[in-house]
């Protein structure tokens, strides 16, 4: 059984232990006690050094902690040393979480059924949603009050937890240890945490995503919060220099020019439909009627079908006696539209011979449009449609 020094000493980050066992080639040590956090209940293990070769994970196996190292170990005792910033930040992170669950919990009745601390940012899953705009800046307010105060987090383990009155029951049996932050939680954990809220600096709570049955909240604390701070007054700064404007004209300047790209957009769409009815009147001009009087646009595409060749195509098709049949073999597409004095049906001949070949797709009478599974397949189709105007 391995010592847990993290629980007796959250501040330990350089200790000596006795070498028990050496595994895995020398590179997974088991030691008497150490101060290596190990990953567990959603916070990830802590990194360091054991007699000065880097310890790149920490692994639970029963009551014994094993430190898969990133060389051999070769020793009887070895000195530890804790990385101080990661242990720092999780301590943080974790101890947020512990604030943040309990305020939302108390005050919203909104229970905290999933935790998770990554490398960039924190994520609590809480029963029920949604959760709106304004219960979000009423917790951010809780949350800043709670590290104000300034309250103490103590930890302590328990052999019975019954009289305690836990946020969350708990199956464990025999010695539990139980973190507690003044007046406001109490909770049987095994992360590691800090002494006061206070050292939490800040919480910042970053976006809220909707679950099948849940609510997903984001958030970071202490140095992470600064550096998002810090990140989001850049991006706005560089925002505002782009839009040539002050940061608190950004909303309504990108508003306006938004109404401005639409309404551009808009009259964009108008031309290209002009310009397309144009090129196929030209085209339908310049074609000679076959025996049946009908005049076709066959276009074979090597890229992908654009917005103007389907524009075209269907001006074509708009005009007495026109038929097109467009393929294109980026996303093996197929497309066929006929003027109603053709008397062709689009969507029954293109699906007869779509399902020839496993393509999907249909339409009208007038258009029709599909994909199919190869090159072969959309050569197929090609000579089927072909062979349906004649």
């Amino acid at each position: 059984m391995t010592e847990r020094l993290f629980w007796s000493d959250p501040g330990l980050r350089r200790f000596t232990a006795v070498v028990m066992t050496v595994e895995g080639d020398g590179r997974h040590v088991v030691l008497d006690r150490t101060a290596f956090y190990p990953t567990s209940g959603g916070q990830p293990h802590d990194v360091g050094t054991l007699g000065g070769i880097r310890v790149i994970d920490v692994v639970e196996e029963d009551a014994r902690l094993v430190h898969r190292l990133a060389a051999p170990l070769a020793a009887t005792t070895v000195e530890g040393v804790v990385d101080d910033a990661r242990r720092t930040d999780h301590s943080t992170q974790h101890t947020a979480q512990h604030l943040l669950s309990a305020l939302l919990e108390d005050r919203f009745q909104r229970p905290t059924i999933a935790f998770h601390l990554g490398s960039e940012t924190v994520s609590i899953d809480i029963a029920g949603h949604p959760f709106g705009v304004r219960q979000f800046a009423e917790v951010e307010l809780a949350v800043a009050e709670a590290i104000r105060e300034n309250r103490a987090v103590s930890s302590a383990v328990h052999a019975d937890v019954t009289a305690l009155r836990l946020r969350k029951p708990t199956d464990r049996t025999g010695d539990i240890r139980v973190v507690t932050i003044d007046g406001l939680d109490v909770n049987a954990c095994g992360g590691t945490h800090v002494g006061r809220t206070g050292e939490l600096g800040s919480v910042l709570l970053l976006d809220v995503e909707k679950l099948r049955d849940a609510t997903r909240l984001t958030f970071v604390a202490g140095l992470r919060a600064m550096r998002r701070m810090r990140s989001d007054r850049e991006l706005l700064a560089a925002s505002a220099a782009a839009l040539g404007c002050a940061a608190d004209d950004i909303p309504a300047l990108a508003a306006k020019q938004k109404a401005a790209l639409l309404e551009a957009e808009k009259d964009l769409r108008v031309h290209r439909k002009a310009a397309a009815e144009q090129a196929a009147a030209a085209r339908h001009a310049a074609t000679v009627p076959d025996a049946l009087g009908r005049r076709r646009l066959l276009l074979t595409l090597p890229g992908a079908m654009s917005e103007a060749e389907r524009a075209l195509a269907a001006g074509f098709a708009a005009l007495p006696g026109g038929v097109a049949v467009v393929t294109a073999d980026e996303g093996r597409t197929v497309l066929m539209a006929a003027a109603a004095d053709t008397s062709l049906d689009c969507g029954r001949v293109l699906k007869a011979a779509l399902a020839a070949v496993g393509g999907r797709g249909g339409g009208q009478a007038t258009a029709a449009q599909g994909t199919v599974p190869d090159a072969a397949a959309l050569a197929a189709v090609r000579t089927a449609l072909l062979a349906s105007l004649d």
